[in-house]
Formats: structure tokens, C-alpha cells, sequence
């Protein structure tokens, strides 16, 4: 029981750590697809309720064609 007591610690510290803005950025990435953001936005709410609130999120591959005939 005393190695789960430090990791209870451990866990502690680490939620602490990440929830203090001053410290800690979360960056979130996803590509833009429905189940993509539904997932990003399913983790922010998580993160959230451990007072984890300094979190971007960055939508990767988004492609925006010059030519309108290119289809990526």
C-alpha cells in the first residue's frame, strides 16, 4: 500500500502541475474530420474538470485548393 500511496502523490502533483496555466499549455491536434473534433472536444471537457483549462486546439491537414479544379 505505501508504493500506491506515492503514486496517489505522484498523480496529485502531476494534476496540480498541469492545471497551473503559468506552467503548462495543452495542445490539442486533430484532423478536421466530425469524429476527430468530437473526440478533441470529449477530451477538453476531461482535462476541464480536472482544472485543466489552458488548452489550443490545432486542426491539422486543412487543405485549401488554389486552382478550384484541383481535387485534393
Amino acid at each position: 500500500l505505501a508504493g500506491l500511496t506515492h503514486q496517489r502523490e505522484l498523480y496529485s502533483r502531476t494534476v496540480q502541475a498541469l492545471a497551473d496555466a503559468s506552467q503548462t499549455v495543452i495542445a490539442l491536434v486533430t484532423r478536421p474530420e466530425r469524429s476527430s473534433l468530437t473526440e478533441a472536444e470529449r477530451t477538453r471537457r476531461e482535462l476541464a474538470e480536472l482544472d485543466i483549462t489552458r488548452v489550443h486546439l490545432f486542426v491539422n491537414a486543412v487543405f485549401r485548393a488554389i486552382d478550384p479544379t484541383d481535387s485534393w
